[in-house]
């Protein structure tokens, strides 16, 4: 099993992967092709709410993602259902098209969680690019609202927590 940096989520390959992540334009809903190699399954579609995964596909392609589905696990090696393992897949594809964004734009991606709702990104160093070896500095800038319990920053190629501070990353 494989486990995906962003979202924790143990697979058995990366054959089957969302392609590319919009928004749907109705709140924090976002649309995703789902591949499978090269070749298209269909379009995932999760509610801004995330309380559901809407599928677009034939039946067979359905079949085959529910295939890859019931072999996922969580970081702690259990099932995960369908739904869930389609918004993890979404997610996945999602926070790597921001950090894809942010690295070009030389600034620190940040995920914030709270004790309500999803995690939330923020892309740090408005004022210009972050100069290197700067980053954890300017994480600790960031204020932070009162709800947030953890905060983590992208730093050398894996989600490092800054929030309540642990240590430093290497």
């Amino acid at each position: 099993m494989l486990t995906l940096p962003h979202t924790g989520m143990r697979v058995p390959h990366t054959g089957i992967r969302v392609a590319y992540v919009t928004p749907t334009g109705v709140g924090e809903g976002m649309s995703a092709v789902v591949k499978d190699g090269n070749r298209t399954l269909g379009v995932i579609t999760i509610s801004a709410r995330r309380d559901f995964a809407s599928l677009e596909m034939t039946q067979k392609n359905r079949r085959i993602l529910e295939r890859f589905a019931d072999q996922c696990r969580d970081r702690d090696g259990r099932p995960l259902p369908h739904g869930e393992v389609c918004d993890l897949l979404v997610a996945e594809r999602h926070y790597q098209q921001e950090v894809e964004e942010a690295q070009r734009e030389q600034r620190v991606l940040m995920r914030t969680f709270s004790r309500t709702g999803p995690p939330e990104l923020h892309s740090v160093g408005a004022q210009g690019p972050v100069p290197p070896g700067a980053e954890l500095q300017v994480c600790a800038a960031v204020e932070l609202g009162p709800d947030v319990v953890r905060a983590e920053a992208w730093l050398n190629g894996q989600w490092v927590q800054v929030h309540p501070v642990t240590g430093t990353a290497e």
